[in-house]
């Protein structure tokens, strides 16, 4: 987790949580007074050697499908059908968060500031019992720095605050 490409191999729940708490992924911020936090970001997933692929990109792999004519046609009937004032009309990110979380493939991807939500999500699911899964980590700073240098001026909230 803490280096780029690294993986780490756990045979129990002790060695996971072990090295999902360690100095390298859980850091003293002195902006914060000291306290301990991550500054990466969590996905699990059930199978190890699946690719981090949204759902909309996963319903896409047919050769003759368009990723964006099924999300447009997706989202038109998401907010046709969906409850009023169910998300806010004015901001399409939102509508995707909102429509990801009740089953809507979207071309979002989910990431949790919590290690043990992802653990949750590496081995949720009974029919991949058998299947090693995975925890992707992703250091959050890093990406906020690429995005300001891309975009000068813009906010970027910090995830460990919210």
């Amino acid at each position: 987790m803490p280096s780029l490409g690294r993986e780490i191999h756990v045979k129990s729940w002790l060695e996971l949580v072990s090295e999902l708490h360690s100095r390298e992924v859980v850091q003293p911020r002195p902006e914060e007074g000291n306290h301990l936090r991550s500054p990466y970001v969590f996905r699990g997933v059930d199978v190890a050697s699946w690719s981090l692929d949204t759902s909309l990109q996963r319903i896409s792999k047919l050769p003759t499908t368009q990723p964006q004519v099924v999300e447009r046609s997706l989202l038109r009937s998401f907010r046709k059908y969906a409850s009023s004032g169910s998300f806010d009309e004015k901001s399409e990110w939102y509508m995707l968060a909102v429509g990801q979380h009740n089953g809507l493939p979207t071309r979002c991807l989910d990431w949790t500031t919590s290690p043990l939500v992802a653990a949750h999500f590496a081995c949720g699911d009974d029919k991949y019992k058998k299947d090693d899964g995975a925890i992707w980590s992703v250091d959050a700073s890093l990406l906020r720095g690429v995005n300001e240098a891309s975009n000068p001026g813009a906010e970027f909230p910090d995830p460990g605050c919210a």
